[in-house]
């Protein structure tokens, strides 16, 4: 909530802030002048306390749905984080050069025409955030939504695994010893099938008194949007 209210504020605020800029370009008037002046001044607390809000509500989200500065180049999800980071920080950089380099010089024509197209640049960059940002939540709400229309019995093992790679759903059942079926899909990050051409599965014995498991029937060539089947079971050693 903190997050979405902040980008409002700001980039809200950046057309009307840009029109007002031209109109006081365009009317050249004392009486604009001062109030053009006076607006960006105020307009810069909004976006010093808005991009202090949208830092720190990005850093809270990124920590929990990142499990690492690794997903930022091995998940698709941390790719869209990194590529928002980098234009939020070229917007940063555009805002922050103007209390310096601009400001001071109102309300000289060339300091509105600067503002003005500093505005509208801002207006670009925030648009690209927002789009990038409705992809990335579409891929944070995937892994929900595919655990909570999973259904597994409560008799079956299963375990999610997630490598730079690929990811693997292993359901074995019955999750116990004796013959059990082991079914293994692999999924890309952003749940798509992965498609693949052979998978090895190895399970070590459960007891040191049973030899380790063997499979009775496998699938080895993969079409995509397949999974793999393994038909296992374990016996006793012979005393």
């Amino acid at each position: 909530m903190v997050h979405l209210l902040a980008a409002g504020a700001w980039l809200g605020g950046l057309p009307a802030f840009a029109l007002l800029l031209w109109q006081t370009h365009r009317r050249a008037e004392a009486t604009w002048s001062n109030f053009a002046t006076q607006a960006t001044r105020r307009f810069s607390i909004v976006g010093i306390l808005s991009v202090s809000a949208l830092l720190a509500s990005g850093l809270i989200n990124s920590w929990n749905l990142l499990s690492g500065p690794r997903d930022l180049v091995t998940t698709d999800y941390g790719r869209l984080v990194a590529l928002k980071i980098g234009l939020f920080i070229a917007m940063v950089a555009i805002a922050a050069s103007e209390p310096f380099l601009l400001t001071p010089r109102l309300p000289e024509p060339a300091a509105l025409r600067g503002l003005q197209r500093n505005s509208l640049a801002e207006v670009c960059l925030g648009l690209c955030v927002l789009l990038f940002g409705r992809h990335t939540r579409q891929l944070c709400r995937r892994p929900r939504m595919c655990i909570r229309h999973l259904r597994i019995s409560a008799r079956c093992a299963f375990v999610h695994i997630h490598a730079p790679e690929a990811m693997a759903d292993v359901t074995i059942d019955p999750g116990r010893v004796g013959q059990v079926s082991v079914r293994i899909r692999l999924l890309r990050d952003d749940f798509s099938d992965f498609p693949t051409n052979e998978v090895h599965l190895n399970i070590d014995p459960p007891k040191p008194g049973h030899c380790p498991f063997t499979a009775q029937r496998s699938v080895d060539q993969m079409e995509p949007g397949r999974s793999i089947e393994l038909i296992c079971h374990s016996r006793k050693l012979d005393r």
